[in-house]
């Protein structure tokens, strides 16, 4: 069904209006302007003819008048009937260029000011006169008076349709490169580098493209420039960082806890490197194939066995389509998100959901407001949680990429991250929002 505000339904509806409204102006226009006077001229002109046919069969003599009754019947134009009642009354409903007629030719005919007419089956109009007090009726033996309201109809909707076609083409060509430019922007939205529109077709079409892509191609010079830095400070202090760690191995430092605090914080160090590069890269190269959900998340969990992670899969194995490796950090993130920040257990699970799929990490901390998931979604924006140090742990700092770079992850694959508070603890989850495949 065609949504009422798109643009095809409106412009389709609009030129059905206006066509409609034009052939009711244009119909009113000729009735008023062209046909109402043709058919006062076609009437006096009848008129005319009765009178003289009247007057004519009045001054004959009586033995003179049967002549002319005969040559009227063997007309080759008309046909004449006598008696009180027509031939045939079987006729139909009289139509409006049939009423306007007869009124028009009994203002006309002095005397006969409420004449008497019939159609018969065949649509003939027979119209009755007296001729020396004697009632006869004439019909017309040429083309039945038709009323041209079918035919105005038939041109009405052959119009409409006509129209239509040409609406539903200029849709398409003003809709076809909407909805390309439409595709471009989503995949600029999931982070792929979309392709350069055409620039081709109606001039503001056109224009449109080529404005889109001047600015797509800004966007991935300035996404390449990012990248391009953060890999290159990433990939510059692994150096110091790799002789760093040497000296701290080859240093004889006598307090054992300095010398642990800061080999924690070298490593500290490395993990964030190692995220960046990982942020900078993008996942957008890697290879698009089936595989198998459980396993993945089977894989995934097996690293943080010892911490206690659980899982909760469904009794068949679901076949997916998407990133692989990118789905496991996905979920690895979101694992090491709930270890540190959440409370155990912490499970990770998958759910046949209805239309579609739903899988991620649940644990048992109270996580945080949903009004927050979009601030915490952005690179490099850490909660409030993810500043202090947990009871009993370690305190590790964060760098504020692990939910920015699930959404990344997400949206690379069309599908959507959310968060909620159930009864059975904090989920985050990817809904993959499409059926799922059961082998």
């Amino acid at each position: 069904m065609i949504p009422l505000r798109s643009l095809r339904f409106q412009s389709l509806a609009g030129t059905i209006l206006i066509v409609a409204v034009s052939q009711v102006l244009t119909v009113a226009a000729m009735t008023f302007l062209i046909v109402r006077p043709q058919i006062d001229r076609a009437a006096a002109m009848l008129a005319q003819n009765v009178a003289v046919l009247t007057e004519t069969y009045d001054t004959l003599p009586v033995e003179a008048r049967p002549v002319l009754i005969r040559r009227l019947e063997a007309s080759s134009y008309l046909a004449l009937w006598q008696g009180d009642k027509p031939p045939d009354r079987t006729g139909p409903r009289p139509r409006y260029m049939e009423r306007a007629f007869m009124r028009s030719l009994a203002e006309r005919l002095n005397g006969q000011a409420h004449l008497d007419w019939r159609t018969d089956a065949r649509g003939k109009l027979w119209v009755q006169i007296f001729l020396g007090g004697t009632p006869y009726w004439i019909g017309l033996k040429s083309t039945p008076f038709y009323a041209p309201t079918g035919m105005i109809i038939w041109l009405g909707v052959i119009a409409v349709c006509l129209a239509s076609a040409a609406a539903v083409w200029l849709s398409r060509q003003l809709l076809r490169p909407l909805e390309a430019l439409q595709n471009a922007t989503d995949r600029v939205y999931v982070s792929e580098k979309p392709q350069m529109l055409e620039e081709q077709g109606l001039v503001e079409i056109a224009e449109l493209s080529r404005s889109f892509n001047r600015m797509t191609g800004r966007l991935t010079e300035i996404e390449d420039n990012r990248a391009l830095v953060l890999a290159g400070i990433s990939h510059d202090l692994r150096t110091p960082l790799a002789k760093l760690r040497l000296a701290l191995d080859m240093a004889s430092i006598a307090d054992t806890d300095l010398r642990l605090t800061a080999e924690r914080q070298v490593e500290s160090i490395e993990r964030i490197l190692s995220q960046f590069l990982v942020y900078a890269r993008g996942f957008e190269a890697e290879v698009v194939e089936p595989f198998s959900l459980n396993a993945l998340i089977s894989l995934a969990a097996a690293d943080y066995a010892q911490a206690g992670v659980e899982i909760s899969l469904p009794d068949t194995e679901q076949i997916l389509t998407g990133r692989c490796e990118a789905l496991r950090r996905l979920l690895c993130n979101l694992i090491e998100n709930a270890l540190r920040y959440g409370q155990a257990p912490v499970t990770v699970f998958a759910i046949i959901a209805e239309g579609g799929l739903r899988f991620g990490v649940r644990d048992q901390g109270e996580g945080f407001r949903p009004e927050q998931a979009e601030l915490l979604t952005k690179p490099f924006v850490r909660g409030d949680e993810a500043r202090q140090p947990v009871a009993g742990q370690v305190s590790v700092a964060g760098v504020g990429l692990g939910l920015a770079m699930a959404q990344q992850i997400t949206r690379l694959h069309g599908w959507e991250l959310t968060f909620k508070q159930t009864a059975r603890g904090f989920e985050v989850a990817i809904e993959t929002g499409a059926p799922n495949k059961e082998r």
